[in-house]
């Protein structure tokens, strides 16, 4: 302020103020009331990040809740950036960016629609910054990671990133789409987390050592509006919905001892012409892998034996065949390979084509 009165411009460029801190209760957090949590208590707890990531999980212009029951969500919500980030960087071991990334282009289609996706978030947390809405940033990146992610496409993609032949197209697309979302996070979570950001990108370094030698010198993700593809999006909303479909009768399929594991069941689904179309344009086989089954059969309407309530029955059983011992997946072909027997005919015909160097070190 003696600057401005002297004529001089603000040492700064904006004020922020805060709410008050507050326990679970609403009682602004004193000494006196003996509910006060010594930052030191929660770093060395939880780690100087944990603490940092606090300040995103609420609105700051509001009351700030301060307990060790929101410290704990927040350790979880930090977890699960940290495992995703993990998850990335172990599958991204024998991936050379300038010589293995696959152009967008050429991309398989789940993995357009997780990096459209991606490019969401991107705005999202870009506008959120600029608006200093940093709550939204806690909110935003988790919600990604647990449901796109996590929930999602982590999940489907495991079997092409350990089944596929190491330089196969479908491999390197997917590794192509989680080296370009590791870069984007990573540099989201800089500014917040700023001590995993760095450690991560220690990690980065070592498959691109071109890179700058700390995140905090890189720059903000742009949003890539060409890799924004609403009509893909549209696609994958119908898909998820009737995967949630699948779900819910894979559990009853297990429930009823029917099944042990998703992975092995076969699911028979039958839809309205609307959504069937939009299902017949995946195929079964990449059906199969996105709803993470052995086997996927479509069916009209009109072959259901029971009443349908909605657009969508789903029905789950155990597979035909005998389980694959290199994919998991129930198939009628195991077993018919002489060379090898106790994996599906896809599996054997990719052991045949894996590098013989990698043969001999398995």
């Amino acid at each position: 302020w003696i600057a401005v009165a002297l004529g001089q411009p603000a040492p700064f460029k904006t004020v922020v103020g805060h709410g008050f801190f507050v326990d679970e209760t609403g009682q602004k957090l004193s000494k006196s009331k003996g509910n006060i949590i010594e930052p030191s208590e929660i770093y060395e707890t939880y780690g100087a990040d944990v603490l940092r990531m606090w300040f995103t999980y609420a609105d700051f212009r509001g009351k700030m809740f301060l307990s060790r029951d929101i410290l704990e969500q927040v350790a979880d919500s930090y977890r699960r950036l940290r495992n995703v980030a993990r998850f990335m960087l172990a599958n991204l071991q024998d991936f050379n960016p300038s010589a293995h990334a696959v152009p967008y282009e050429q991309m398989a289609d789940l993995d357009r629609w997780i990096l459209s996706r991606m490019q969401r978030v991107i705005d999202r947390i870009t506008r959120a910054f600029d608006n200093w809405d940093l709550h939204l940033f806690h909110h935003e990146l988790n919600a990604f990671a647990a449901n796109e992610l996590s929930a999602f496409y982590l999940d489907v993609v495991k079997e092409t990133l350990y089944t596929d032949l190491p330089d196969s197209p479908a491999r390197r697309s997917v590794q192509t789409a989680l080296w370009h979302m590791l870069l984007d996070i990573t540099r989201m979570m800089a500014p917040i987390v700023t001590f995993t950001a760095d450690e991560i990108w220690q990690h980065i370094r070592r498959i691109d050592p071109d890179l700058p030698v700390s995140v905090q010198l890189e720059d903000w993700p742009a949003v890539r509006e060409e890799w924004i593809d609403e009509h893909l999006e549209r696609r994958f909303e119908i898909l998820l919905d009737v995967r949630e479909h699948v779900t819910e009768a894979l559990e009853r399929a297990k429930q009823q001892g029917a099944v042990k594991n998703p992975l092995e069941a076969r699911v028979d689904i039958y839809v309205a012409p609307a959504i069937g179309d939009v299902l017949e344009e995946f195929g079964t086989d990449e059906l199969r892998r996105l709803f993470v089954v052995s086997e996927v059969v479509l069916h009209d309407p009109s072959e259901c034996e029971e009443p349908m309530e909605g657009d969508v029955l789903v029905k789950a059983r155990l597979a035909d065949g005998e389980k694959c011992q290199r994919c998991w997946v129930r198939s009628p072909t195991v077993g018919q390979d002489s060379e090898y027997p106790d994996i599906c005919a896809r599996c054997a015909e990719r052991g045949r084509k894996w590098p013989a160097a990698a043969r001999q070190e398995g």
